[in-house]
């Protein structure tokens, strides 16, 4: 369940404002999955209900204990060295959930509109201190 982007482009962030344009960014840059994808994995990544990032995450971690309960999958590496693996993974997916909850909390309305009016205030009202200031 390990993800490898076969492409690694960058898109200006304008052009992908609208989910059309994202899902064709998306379209156009395929992940290889190393084993597969099965059936069931593949309807559990395409429900709509369904958190994928979580998913994999789990399916990630899952893989990661399965292969350190096996003695001769991770022959050679240390306690230390394995806790690092999960360390970084855990360090990843702590810093999905903070971007998720700070893009599903909406900016508060009044804000935007005291700070866009400050703003327009701002705009017009420094070239005329800045004029009067340096004329004096």
């Amino acid at each position: 369940y390990i993800l490898l982007p076969e492409h690694i482009t960058s898109a200006p962030v304008h052009a992908l404002q609208s989910s059309s344009a994202l899902s064709a960014f998306h379209r156009a840059r395929p992940v290889e999955v190393i084993c597969g994808v099965t059936a069931d994995e593949r309807r559990i990544l395409q429900d709509p209900r369904r958190r994928r990032v979580q998913v994999v995450y789990r399916w990630a971690f899952d893989t990661i204990m399965q292969i350190g309960d096996k003695q001769e999958g991770l022959a050679g590496v240390m306690p230390p060295e394995l806790s690092r693996v999960y360390q970084v993974l855990a360090d990843g997916h702590l810093g999905f959930l903070q971007a998720l909850r700070y893009s599903e909390v909406p900016f508060p309305f009044p804000f935007a509109q005291t700070l866009q009016v400050l703003l327009v205030f701002f705009m017009i009202s420094s070239p005329i201190i800045l004029v009067i200031w340096l004329n004096s």
